[in-house]
C-alpha cells in the first residue's frame, strides 16, 4: 500500500525508502508482483483491476491505498463499504495511518527540498536555521545544493 502511495505522488526518494523497508520485512516478495503493484500505483485514474497474484485482503488494501493517495483523497463511504468485508476496521485504520505517515514524510521532503539525482545520490540542502522555507522566497535563488547544472 505504501508503494502505491509513493507512486501516486511521484516521490522517488520515498519510493526507494519504501522498497528498502519491503526488502527488509518481506525479502521473498515476487519481483513480478512488485512490478504489477508499481504499475497499479502509476495508473493515473482510480484503477479497479489490481495486480494478479494478490490475496483478497492485499487487493482490498491496494484499492483503499489508491483511493486514499489521490489529492484530494477519494475515500468515500462507498470505498470503505467495498473494502470492509475483506479488511477489518482496525486494518483500515492501520492502513490509513501508514499512508498518513508517508504523506507527512512526502511533505517534509518537499519542504526540505530533498532530491534524488539520476545516479541515486540523495541531496539535502545546507540551509541556515534562519533561512525562510522555499515557498517564502521572493526571488529566485541559486541551487541550494551547490550543483552547477549548466556546467553539465
Amino acid at each position: 500500500a505504501g508503494l502505491v502511495y509513493c507512486r501516486e505522488v511521484d516521490d522517488e526518494l520515498l519510493s526507494m525508502e519504501t522498497m528498502f523497508l519491503l526488502d527488509q520485512l518481506a525479502p521473498d516478495v515476487d519481483p513480478g508482483l512488485l512490478a504489477g503493484v508499481k504499475r497499479f500505483g502509476d495508473t493515473p485514474t482510480m484503477a479497479t483491476e489490481v495486480p494478479w497474484g494478490l490475496s483478497a485482503k492485499e487487493s482490498a488494501a491496494l484499492l483503499l491505498a489508491k483511493a486514499a493517495s489521490t489529492s484530494p483523497a477519494s475515500v468515500s463511504e462507498i470505498t470503505v463499504a467495498a473494502v470492509h468485508p475483506t479488511l477489518a476496521p482496525d486494518e483500515i485504520v492501520e492502513l490509513v495511518v501508514w499512508l498518513s505517515l508517508l504523506q507527512t514524510l512526502h511533505r517534509l521532503y518537499s519542504y526540505l527540498e530533498v532530491a534524488v539525482l539520476d545516479d541515486g545520490d540523495v541531496l539535502r540542502p545546507a540551509r541556515s536555521a534562519d533561512a525562510p522555507p522555499p515557498s517564502h522566497r521572493s526571488a529566485p535563488s541559486p541551487d541550494p545544493y551547490g550543483v552547477d547544472r549548466a556546467a553539465g
